[in-house]
């Protein structure tokens, strides 16, 4: 079988470590790139969408740090060549995105113009910014489950591969989209939004691709598994 051992070694430890580094961080590089944008378009828009920015993150943060403790069991299985069970704890962190974007981030997102902590001059841009990235708040905890199906077999150029072609995307898109387009604040967000939208195909491309069908059965351990669930994550 085509797999690597992730052994304890200190590069073998940095391999794993940095992409995983990367996969975190990606997000608020992208809020930090539309940032830097944003302050050539206009001040205003550039202060509110740190605080709105800062309001998505901490949201979306308390689902990917979730998502990412798939890892752990990944690599456990992995370990233990029980390769059908990989996908298993990655399936579980899909569907637990998928519910916060129902049960959360939509909600939050038709709501933002009542849930902010801007100041009346900056309530336009921040909303603006704010609201598609609620209303796609799921993308980063959904990246980050997908993101461990390969960070616990040791397979982490990928992650880093995706995490540079995401922010690069971001950086492109936000800037034609904010200053030659002239859609400030808003135009940040839909930049931002689409890099992750990409960044979910390509992983999600890779996860259900034929090799990974067949070796580790990724598309036959798509149900939701309570017990799996809530022993793991929840308990």
């Amino acid at each position: 079988m085509d797999h690597k051992e992730i052994t304890c070694s200190f590069g073998s430890i940095l391999r794993v470590a940095v992409p995983m580094i990367l996969l975190v961080l990606s997000q608020n590089l992208m809020y930090c790139v539309d940032r830097v944008i944003l302050a050539k378009y206009s001040v205003v828009a550039m202060y509110a969408a740190i605080v709105s920015g800062n309001f998505v993150a901490v949201v979306s943060w308390v689902f990917v740090g979730v998502a990412t403790a798939s890892e752990i069991f990944v690599g456990q299985y992995n370990s233990q060549k029980r390769y059908d069970k990989l996908a298993i704890p990655v399936w579980q962190m899909i569907w637990m995105s998928c519910a916060s974007s129902i049960i959360v981030f939509i909600p939050l997102g038709y709501f933002s113009e009542y849930i902010h902590f801007l100041p009346k001059y900056a309530v336009r841009d921040g909303i603006d910014y704010q609201k598609p990235l609620l209303y796609f708040g799921f993308l980063p905890s959904l990246i980050a489950g997908l993101s461990a199906f390969f960070v616990g077999q040791g397979k982490t150029n990928i992650i880093t591969i995706i995490s540079i072609l995401g922010n690069a995307v971001n950086a492109v898109l936000s800037y034609y989209l904010v200053i030659t387009l002239k859609m400030g604040a808003y135009g940040a967000a839909v930049g931002t939004v689409i890099s992750q939208i990409l960044q979910f195909i390509i992983l999600a491309a890779i996860f259900v691709n034929s090799k990974n069908r067949s070796m580790f059965k990724t598309m036959k351990s798509y149900a939701f598994n309570k017990r799996v669930f809530i022993d793991r994550y929840i308990i």
